[in-house]
């Protein structure tokens, strides 16, 4: 009998069904992961941080504000750490799902159709030029059955 998770408290997905959404993931996740780490540099970085000198500027004698004490000691380090958490848990799904394509159960074949389909994000109608280039060739369906046949295989193993 086929495993069944919960999945948004509304559907149950079979295990099957939770790894091909993980897999379909990839792109965006990859994608998330850039931007976050983008952001990340480019606030946290100590040549953001530095503070821009202007000369021949008024200066006032204003004491210091505390919001923005506040926002030094506690704001942003929260925030770093909660986009550091954020990077850090891309970081591990995408891995999650580079070792169930590099899985050694699955034959090379299997590996290079969900690497096709998966990371390169070729649509099923290409899928039998694309791996033609590699040297496999099927016919559309002969992949998709191979893609199932994997996904199946996953769904044993994990």
């Amino acid at each position: 009998m086929e495993q069944i998770k919960k999945f948004n408290d509304d559907y149950l997905l079979s295990n099957a069904d939770s790894i091909r959404i993980k897999l379909k993931n990839y792109r965006s996740l990859v994608s998330n992961l850039k931007s976050l780490s983008d952001m990340y540099q480019e606030l946290f970085c100590e040549s953001y941080l530095k503070a821009q000198v202007i000369d021949n500027m008024p200066k006032g004698d204003c004491k210091s504000d505390p919001t923005s004490k506040y926002a030094l000691t506690e704001l942003i380090p929260k925030t770093q750490q909660r986009l550091f958490n954020d990077i850090k848990e891309l970081d591990d799904n995408i891995s999650e799902i580079l070792n169930l394509i590099n899985c050694p159960a699955l034959s090379s074949t299997q590996r290079i159709i969900l690497k096709t389909k998966y990371i390169d994000g070729v649509k099923w109608e290409y899928m039998s030029y694309k791996l033609s280039e590699k040297g496999i060739y099927y016919s559309k369906t002969r992949i998709q059955s191979l893609h199932d046949r994997a996904i199946n295989k996953l769904n044993t193993i994990f």
